[in-house]
């Protein structure tokens, strides 16, 4: 993809006297004025390293890249004192407020920086999964560069592919000189980063003003997201806040905490897979126990990551399974087949609405459905039975909380075609 470069708004410096704040929200304010402002204070004055020859046409890139790790390295560490929820929300508010400009290349720079901040969040990943152990390339003065820096130069690079040199042994000094780079920029904003944070007090939601949803939320954060600002809800219920926001976060990952423990332990187990003489038992219990985890990862919101490896380890076990009974699978086959059937025909809010910890209240079932994708009510409608009591209730829970919207002058996008999809006809 090409990318767009920018110049920063000059803008006043805070005085280098002023204490680091102790409020988080005020301290992400800071970090917003000094990573927008010009001349660039410490430390995203100090991106380039000594010895490093940066070409003026690739100089956006490699300041970019720097700028990026030493933010990353602010909400790593922010993380590492109060919660990856809160760096989040932290990181949410950041990104709001280099936005909030009228300068359209601002708006440039948050999108921008948004990408790299997600960018190293992948590489740390890829570089703890693959547990990378390629050795230093290069130092200067005393400082040693780290094989994740040198992993972290070649991912950011690959982002700009038309900025990048033909040549591969110019390509190849970019890196290292990258890598170089990066190292020096996160030292010299390790030097700013430890004072400031810790100035900072406990985490208070409260104080969040913005916020973005998550790409794949939660049980609880979906209902926020449902409730918020929907006029299908009671008034009183229409407001939601950053400390409910939080609150909804921390619940949601302590359940996907448990199902992912869980999903690995099958999984290892699997691998190893050492089946006893009385087989059917023990596979059959792996099994259970392996789609009761399914089950419950869609109560709680659902996981692409966590998704991928229940399939890959049903895989595995159905595949053991086969060698056990011979030739006749017939029986095996036909019930992964209504098992498929069941899944696929149950959506989220299906398994939302049954779930053990009530995400959705009982009196917000109507309403919250009515704000879900037409195709979806149809799923919930055929998987619990369009003659069914509850589909009755629901259909008059529905109808309602339509009417009075409509009653008191809202507009509600598609609701005659949900309504159909319940099976109500106005």
């Amino acid at each position: 993809m090409r990318w767009a470069f920018w110049k920063k708004a000059p803008a006043e410096l805070p005085a280098s006297a002023a204490p680091w704040p102790s409020d988080s929200h005020v301290a992400v304010e800071r970090l917003a004025h000094m990573y927008n402002s010009l001349p660039a204070p410490a430390p995203f004055g100090s991106w380039q390293a000594a010895g490093t020859r940066v070409g003026t046409d690739i100089e956006p890139v490699v300041e970019l890249c720097v700028h990026a790790y030493q933010l990353a390295t602010w909400f790593r560490q922010f993380a590492d004192v109060h919660g990856g929820v809160a760096a989040g929300l932290a990181r949410d508010a950041f990104i709001a407020l280099i936005q909030d400009t009228q300068d359209p290349q601002d708006s440039k720079l948050a999108a921008s920086t948004d990408i790299m901040l997600r960018a190293i969040d992948g590489a740390y990943v890829d570089f703890n999964d693959t547990s990378a152990t390629t050795g230093p390339i290069g130092a200067w003065d005393s400082d040693r560069l780290t094989p994740f820096e040198a992993h972290l130069a070649e991912a950011l690079l690959e982002r700009f592919p038309q900025q990048l040199p033909a040549d591969q042994s110019a390509l190849q000094a970019l890196r290292a000189d990258l890598a170089r780079c990066l190292a020096h920029g996160q030292a010299a904003a390790q030097r700013v980063w430890e004072p400031m944070l810790a100035a900072m007090g406990p985490f208070n939601a409260a104080s969040y003003s913005s916020w973005r949803w998550s790409t794949e939320p939660g049980a609880r954060e979906r209902h926020l997201q449902r409730r918020r600002n929907n006029l299908l809800f009671a008034l009183e219920r229409r407001r939601v806040t950053a400390s409910d926001l939080y609150c909804a976060r921390v619940a949601d990952k302590l359940d996907m905490d448990e199902i992912r423990f869980g999903m690995r332990r099958l999984f290892s187990e699997v691998l190893r897979m050492e089946v006893p003489e009385q087989w059917h038992p023990y596979l059959d219990g792996l099994r259970a126990e392996l789609d009761d985890l399914y089950d419950r990862l869609q109560e709680v919101g659902g996981n692409v990551e966590l998704e991928k490896l229940y399939r890959s380890c049903r895989a595995g076990l159905m595949a053991v399974w086969r060698v056990r009974l011979g030739e006749d699978t017939s029986t095996l086959d036909h019930a992964e087949s209504v098992l498929r059937k069941y899944q696929d025909s149950r959506c989220g809010f299906a398994y939302q609405l049954t779930s053990a910890d009530k995400p959705i209240p009982r009196e917000e079932v109507a309403c919250s459905l009515l704000s879900e994708p037409t195709e979806d009510i149809a799923r919930l409608v055929a998987s619990l039975g369009p003659s069914s009591d509850e589909m009755a209730l629901l259909r008059r829970q529905a109808l309602r909380s339509v009417m009075l919207a409509l009653e008191e002058g809202y507009t509600l996008p598609e609701y005659r075609e949900k309504l159909e999809a319940l099976g109500v006809s106005m």
